[in-house]
């Protein structure tokens, strides 16, 4: 009779294990994604809550680069024809982080970093537009399926209050918010078509993507299994688009001195 080795066993039995978390985790992430898309907003409200509490502070006077913003947003929202939610808010975020989010209950959030980098009103409004394009599509509240079904899977595994159950949440709900090269290609579409109409021009839609291609990694690696399209594509495509329809260029609007110079005190 022939022995098993027990450390081969024991790698079988990981790999099995292994695998078969992969397919679970797959399989809730599907479900879980495909039900969260299909929330209404009431539902989405009470589930995500917890946004509104860290991020909007109702008793804080806005200043004038909060209002700034939310004036902007409010100009491209006025021409959504049918808007998922009744109110939009864009929230300004302290910090050098060049970078914006779509949270649930169309809460935008913007960095003070890319407010700085900004060159023109146009590349704000694209950032704002391109925001409300993963609302319209869904993709936060996709992604958040995908938090969820980590936390899930967590828990089967290891307990819902174990430390291993918050240190994955931690470490992955940032990497699991991420959109797809699908969605954020459509997302730039969306804003591009947007902003187009709101200056009747497509004037400053490339430009933040080709200042930021000079920042990308030139590691082929990197390119490939990134999630997010290199700037210089983005860039590129949005050109094409412009040179395709010959979209007016109209004169780029100036940043109002508030976005320009962000008040984060």
């Amino acid at each position: 009779m022939e022995k098993t080795s027990p450390l081969r066993e024991f790698f079988l039995l990981l790999f099995g294990v292994i695998g078969a978390l992969v397919v679970l985790y797959m399989a809730l992430g599907m479900a879980a994604g495909f039900v969260a898309a299909r929330l209404p907003v009431s539902t989405e409200e009470r589930l995500f809550g917890f946004f509104d509490e860290k991020f909007l502070i109702s008793e804080k006077k806005p200043n004038a680069s909060q209002i700034e913003l939310q004036k902007l947003l409010d100009r491209l929202t006025s021409l959504i024809p049918q808007k998922r939610y009744e109110e939009y808010n864009a929230i300004l975020i302290c910090g050098d982080e060049v970078n914006a989010a779509a949270l649930p209950g169309g809460n935008i959030i913007v960095y003070e970093g890319l407010l700085k980098q900004a060159e023109s009103e146009n590349e704000i409004a694209l950032v704002l537009a391109h925001e409300l394009g993963h609302f319209s599509n869904r993709d936060h509240l996709r992604g958040l399926g995908r938090i969820l079904a980590l936390f899930a899977l967590s828990a089967i595994v290891t307990g819902s209050s174990s430390s291993v159950t918050e240190y994955l949440g931690s470490m992955t709900a940032g990497a699991e918010m991420r959109f797809s090269q699908k969605q954020e290609y459509a997302a730039d579409d969306y804003g591009f078509e947007l902003v187009s109409k709101l200056y009747g021009g497509s004037a400053g839609t490339s430009d933040f993507f080709e200042r930021a291609s000079s920042k990308d990694s030139k590691n082929p690696l990197v390119l490939f299994f990134r999630t997010h399209p290199a700037s210089k594509k983005r860039a590129d495509r949005i050109k094409k688009r412009i040179t395709d329809e010959k979209t007016p260029q109209i004169e780029k609007t100036p940043a109002p001195a508030a976005l320009k110079n962000p008040d984060c005190k």
